[in-house]
């Protein structure tokens, strides 16, 4: 080793590690060493994503965390304060990547349909929810963790993870309100409950249809059942939750 070498070295020690952690340090490759604090914290929450969709995330541990990225443990607990903060920031990307792509989804729909009324807003309903569930469902593959995020909410005593699946839940009600409202204008149809209440009983839907659905996905075809009887029940649930929907609907009468 060079006298270069041991002059760097010494610096990242001095400035990048504790004392208890120097010898830890050691087992890292140069490459790794060079990495910043914030960069290294990114790898290791995708580090972390992986253990999570292959073993849940209830399982994650810091010593899975290390081991999925190749370093030591003592660069995990350099970067975080333990594991429940590790978890937390896990469960933050996580939820900002999903609303990330229902977002750019719902943004994205532009469903025709020949019919008018409210028999057009229920066809453009069924095919918008359709291509909305498909882009999520084959595109963010960290969806299903979304529902153990919750889970995982109800049970940890750290406030921060309730604030986070509030936060959720607001997006995706300002997407569905904005999304209702305009697709209700498109048919020259109003609705007749406020969507304030609206919004909520429909998310409850959606997500227990969601849920249904992830029962239903398998590893070849992640993005719908592979079997008829599985794309049939998908089908059927997403037919009701859009009819049920289109009951607070009615068309608006010129005088």
């Amino acid at each position: 080793m060079s006298i270069l070498q041991v002059i760097v070295i010494s610096m990242v020690f001095k400035y990048n590690c504790s004392p208890t952690r120097q010898s830890l340090y050691l087992l890292e490759s140069p490459t790794s060493m060079r990495m910043n604090r914030e960069d290294r914290r990114a790898h290791l929450i995708k580090a972390a994503m992986v253990v999570a969709r292959r073993e849940g995330f209830a399982q994650v541990t810091t010593r899975a965390v290390a081991q999925e990225a190749d370093i030591s443990l003592g660069v995990v607990h350099y970067c975080f304060n333990d594991k429940e903060e590790l978890l937390y920031e896990m469960a933050a990307h996580t939820v900002d990547e999903v609303i990330h792509t229902i977002t750019k989804s719902v943004l994205a729909t532009a469903s025709t349909s020949n019919k008018t009324g409210l028999a057009g807003l229920e066809e453009s309903l069924f095919q918008d929810s359709l291509t909305i569930l498909n882009e999520v469902s084959a595109q963010a593959e960290n969806s299903p963790l979304v529902y153990e995020v919750i889970s995982y909410a109800f049970h940890t005593s750290d406030f921060r993870f309730q604030q986070l699946i509030t936060m959720y839940y607001d997006a995706l009600a300002h997407l569905a309100y904005s999304y209702l409202d305009s697709v209700a204008r498109r048919f020259n149809a109003t609705w007749s409950m406020d969507l304030n209440q609206l919004v909520p009983v429909i998310l409850d839907l959606i997500h227990g249809y969601l849920l249904r659905h992830l029962s239903l996905r398998t590893p070849q075809n992640p993005a719908l059942a592979s079997s008829a009887d599985g794309m049939k029940i998908v089908l059927d649930s997403l037919e009701m939750v859009v009819r049920t929907v289109v009951r607070n609907a009615e068309e608006i009468t010129v005088a």
